[in-house]
């Protein structure tokens, strides 16, 4: 998913999810270090945030 596919993606999280979102797209931009992404998050929106990490191969 690139582009407006990524940000229609996150748009169905809603207000809801509005910290995962937020890590979705820092990691967007570059953002790589799982305590600085995971901090705000419930423990199942942290582990959507590491699993995009480990995918991505950016994790830690």
């Amino acid at each position: 998913m690139q582009g407006s596919g990524v940000e229609a993606a996150l748009a169905r999280y809603g207000e809801a999810g509005a910290n995962v979102k937020a890590a979705i797209q820092r990691i967007l931009s570059g953002e790589r270090d799982e305590g600085t992404l995971c901090e705000p998050l419930n423990y199942m929106e942290a582990a959507v945030i590491r699993a995009i990490l480990e995918g991505i191969g950016g994790k830690g």
